[in-house]
């Protein structure tokens, strides 16, 4: 039975990769984002941004700098869609050992041994959470802006819930 929908090699449909580039297209419109979203398009263009339907994580970022989102993301409105991409592009610019430091940090410390890792990227999507919503409300988006505000609480609350206060 046709379905109407394309599936790419990555298994996404074309209203998914239409999610993933309506996402970016919202970075690029919040200033002082431009960069950020031109980055997450050329790596989109070059296969380095792409859909998992079976990843179990929300995104990832590898070592080799590959951004992969999962299906919780890219069915998640493009708000939280965009702020998940802000996450995954900071890890990018961690260094190369930082997940081991913070792995073993947490181990010595006996805090969440990822906390180090994810605490200044979570902070990276909640600033550009509350850019967007200011941009927003002066924009006269007001839903925009409150779905911003609703997003910054979801962001809080998942990394207290998995990194503690």
């Amino acid at each position: 039975m046709a379905t109407g929908k394309t599936t790419g090699t990555d298994g996404a449909d074309r209203d998914d990769r239409e999610r993933l580039d309506d996402a970016i297209a919202l970075i690029a419109e919040v200033p002082g984002y431009a960069a950020v979203a031109g980055e997450l398009r050329t790596l989109r263009t070059g296969g380095r941004l792409r859909i998992d339907l079976t990843l179990r994580d929300r995104a990832v970022t590898d070592f080799l700098g590959r951004i992969t989102v999962g299906p919780e993301a890219i069915r998640d409105d493009r708000v939280g869609l965009a702020a998940t991409l802000v996450h995954e592009r900071f890890h990018r610019t961690q260094p190369v050992f930082a997940k081991t430091l913070s792995f073993w940090g947490g181990v010595f410390t006996r805090t969440p041994v990822w906390r180090r890792l994810e605490e200044p990227a979570y902070r990276a999507s909640l600033d550009f959470l509350r850019v967007l919503e200011d941009w927003a409300r002066d924009s006269g988006r007001i839903v925009l802006a409150e779905a911003a505000r609703r997003e910054q609480a979801v962001v809080g609350t998942a990394f207290r819930t998995f990194y503690g206060e």
